[in-house]
């Protein structure tokens, strides 16, 4: 039996990259960007348990990609 993850929320890195100043300016003042630096962490640590959990472990986002 394959054991799966489903349905995750997942920051998309190359738009977090292409905010502007005043974006992030506006995300470090309202603590968001610790947020997406916590977020981002988790993944990979999701990604760690995975590899642990062996070959037949998968989690995908709301979209389906494979994290």
């Amino acid at each position: 039996m394959k054991n799966a993850l489903t349905g995750f929320k997942v920051i998309n890195k190359e738009k977090l990259k292409a905010l502007g100043q005043e974006d992030l300016n506006q995300l470090f003042a309202s603590d968001g960007l610790e947020l997406v630096y916590l977020h981002l962490h988790s993944l990979r640590n999701l990604n760690k348990m995975l590899q642990n959990a062996g070959p037949q472990a998968t989690a995908t986002d709301e979209h389906g990609s494979v994290h």
